[in-house]
This record gives structure tokens, sequence and C-alpha cells, in this order.
């Protein structure tokens, strides 16, 4: 409070100072927090724009490392007609230092695996030499065996279950989607079916996968890279031994010596081939805390043409 003196001076109480004391510590305390938060935000925004950058450069060394992925198979092409796991394709790409960051890729032969949609023919007809190897082929990954005729029935043309394992229309009661009645587009389809969840697709991707296979044929399993449970599974009489002396004499530059081989005579030897049509390129490339990976499956045509077939959950 402000009051006149004896001598008529202006006075200003000791209780009036103390109030205007707080009340401009209070100013100031607002406007620090103001500067802070002023701060945070600024620091904030400045991180999410270097970490957009740093994203965009990863995702650009990716698709780097994916052209060069195709290149070297096109290259692959032009010089032999077999693949097997000693050519340069095969071999991990070491990591490389770009800019500020770094690099990696790795070719993967798909054809290693058996492919799901053998399952059916071109008129949607289910076929019982691949259903029987199937069943075993998912019984030696810890796969249910029933899941293939479920399969069977997600892609098959009837409405006719397959055996106990079965799933036509009636299955799908409480999805938002119907039986497609056709082969899988990609891998990702797979979790549409009925049974297939993420631990059983999990377990099937060492030893198989989806794409289109060819025309009134069948997908070729590469003898030059396959597992042993995938030649297990094509060929039951087939035993460790087999599997190893096969192994042991890789690459094979064709398949007709192996059709006088005891096993060959349990499962289809042209099921069997020696090079490879669709492969998948990883990329995988780190830029500051940007970690960019590109998993593309691709297609190999005539003279070495490249086709793009799907874009898959990154697994590198």
């Amino acid at each position: 409070m402000v009051a006149a003196g004896a001598d008529g001076a202006v006075v200003v109480r000791r209780d009036e100072r103390g109030m205007a004391l707080v009340v401009v510590l209070g100013i100031v305390a607002l406007v620090a927090a103001w500067a802070s938060r002023a701060a945070w935000d600024d620091m904030v925004a400045l991180r999410r724009a270097e970490n957009g950058q740093e994203m965009m450069r990863a995702r650009l060394a990716c698709l780097s490392a994916l052209a060069l992925a195709r290149r070297v198979l096109r290259e692959d092409a032009r010089h032999s007609s077999r693949d097997d796991a000693g050519e340069m394709w095969a071999k991990p790409m070491a990591a490389l230092p770009v800019d500020e960051g770094v690099v990696s890729g790795r070719i993967e032969d798909a054809n290693r695996r058996v492919n799901l949609n053998d399952l059916v023919d071109d008129a949607g007809r289910v076929r019982p030499a691949v259903r029987e190897a199937l069943m075993r082929l998912f019984a030696g990954a810890g796969v249910d065996a029933s899941l293939v005729d479920a399969l069977a029935d997600w892609m098959d043309a009837d409405a006719t279950p397959n055996g106990p394992g079965g799933a036509e229309g009636a299955a799908y009661f409480d999805r938002p989607w119907r039986v497609k009645n056709a082969r899988l587009d990609d891998w990702s389809e797979l979790a549409l079916v009925r049974g297939f969840d993420a631990e059983a697709r999990r377990k099937l991707a060492r030893v198989a996968g989806a794409w289109p296979p060819p025309a009134g044929a069948l997908s070729k399993v590469n003898v030059n890279t396959a597992s042993a449970d995938v030649l297990r599974a094509l060929f039951p009489a087939m035993s460790e031994a087999d599997v190893d002396a096969l192994r042991r004499h890789r690459p094979y530059d064709n398949t007709t010596d192996l059709a006088s081989r005891p096993w060959a005579a349990s499962g289809n030897i042209a099921w069997l081939g020696v090079s490879s049509r669709v492969f998948v390129a990883h990329a995988e490339a780190r830029f500051g805390r940007a970690v960019a990976r590109e998993d593309d499956l691709l297609l190999r045509g005539a003279n070495g043409r490249l086709t793009l077939l799907a874009r898959l959950p990154a697994r590198m």
C-alpha cells in the first residue's frame, strides 16, 4: 500500500514490496516455462525433420541395393543356366558405408521352397500328390498337417470340404471375408485362411512360399539349394544318408541321373530342377536413428528380365 509520510514523502509498505516481488517472480517463471516449452518444441521439430530426412535416405539406399540385386540376377542369367549356393548372387553383400549410413543386402532363392500355389492346377482342382507332399512338409515344420485341406478349400474351385481339416464357406461365418476359390496372390494372404495363425506362418516360411506357378506345370524346386526338410517331403523314401549324399554332390547341372536313385520313385522327379526363377531380394539401410528394410519377391523370366511379384514383410 502507498501512503504519505509525516514530511509528505511517499512511503511503500514492506508487504506491498513483497507482493510486487512475487508478481515479478511469477512473470519470470511463466516466461521461463514458455521459453523452455518453445525450446523443447523446436528440438522435437528439428529431430522429427532429421528423422524424416534420415528415413528418406535409408529408403533410397534400400532401393539402390535392390537395383544392384536385380543387376546381379540379370548378369547371372546371361552367364549361367544353373543356380546354386556358390554363385555370386547367393553371397551376402557386405555392409557398405554410404555417406553417414550403412547399407547391406542379400538374395535368397525362393525356389528352394515349395510353392503352395501348386496345390491346385490351373482349373482349380486339387493335385493329390502335391497335397500328400504338403502334408508331410507341414508336419515336418511342426504345423498341423490338416491345414493343407483348409488351404485346398481356399484355392480350389468347388464348395466341397477337403478332408477333416477342410474349410469351405461355412467355416468363415464369423469373418468379414469368404473363401477365395483361387490361388494365393502372395504370402500375406495366407493369414486369411482358417487356421494359419502367425506361429504357423512363421514355421512354414522356412520351407514354403507363394507365387504364380508356370502355366500347366509345377513350380520347380531347385535341388541345388533345397533344404533337407523340403527334399524329404517331396520324396518320402529319401533317408538321411540319401539327403547327405545328394547335398554333398551339389551342384547338379541336370536331374537326369537323379531319376535312377532308389528314392526317386517315391515322388515326382519332374518337381526338381537345377535353376531358379523366383528370388527374394533383401535390403537394409541405417542412417542415424532410421532403419529401413525392403524384401522384394522377384520373378526372373526370359532373357533375365525381372518382374516384381510382391513386397514382403521384412525379415532380414
